[in-house]
């Protein structure tokens, strides 16, 4: 593990790995009517890939954009982010005018938290290309509102997605670009991730994570 790989010496016994948790969301969160008034809200006509997240370059969006653009089959599908201002994102942005998707990239800015259950919710897929992570809560979100996962299988994050997501390399645009297109054209692959996605989020709540800490700094 990395805290190994910066501190050789540290004696292994000492280190506990405690993975985050999740609020299943209730079902008014995601109704029918709550996903429409979400999407209306925030102006989401089409079908749309979502990413919640920065666009600082280790969350790879560069990529990412071109990975989608190439996606041919799904060439009606828009690409939906939340990030606000952050540090290099003008290199997502001339990505995405040099690709000539300008029209099909929805970036929200910063969204009221209570809307976030219904925008996983409505998407085709969360797409998370990200190079590095510390945990990766966005991918354990999505699963429990019953968005199919696409992500990176670079650092933790084949960790936290285990079997319930398809795993692609970050740094492989056609891979990513085809397990896109998979997600949104296989009706009974994105049934069976939505499935076991729920699943994995179900098996990762909150309360198991304050209860590992909690016997951590108990037996200290």
């Amino acid at each position: 593990m990395d805290l190994l790989d910066i501190c050789p010496d540290l004696d292994k016994e000492r280190i506990h790995v405690t993975p985050l948790g999740v609020d299943l969301p209730e079902p008014e969160q995601i109704c029918n009517a709550r996903r429409e008034a979400v999407r209306q809200a925030y102006g989401l006509e089409r079908p749309y890939i979502f990413y919640p997240g920065t666009l600082t370059p280790r969350k790879n969006m560069v990529r990412g954009v071109r990975a989608w653009a190439a996606a041919k089959r799904i060439a009606h599908v828009d690409l939906v982010v939340t990030a606000g201002k952050s540090w290099r994102d003008d290199d997502v942005e001339q990505a995405v005018d040099d690709l000539g998707v300008r029209s099909r990239f929805k970036r929200l800015g910063e969204v009221d938290e209570a809307d976030l259950p219904a925008l996983y919710a409505c998407a085709e897929a969360l797409f998370f290309p990200s190079l590095y992570e510390g945990f990766g809560l966005p991918i354990l979100e999505a699963m429990a509102c019953g968005c199919p996962v696409v992500a990176s299988k670079a650092t933790c994050l084949h960790e936290v997605v285990d079997t319930a997501g398809l795993l692609v390399d970050p740094l492989d645009e056609q891979a990513m670009a085809a397990a896109l297109e998979r997600v949104l054209t296989e009706k009974e692959l994105a049934e069976r991730l939505r499935e076991t996605g729920q699943a994995r989020a179900a098996s990762l709540p909150w309360e198991a994570c304050i209860r590992d800490i909690y016997s951590i700094v108990k037996e200290l």
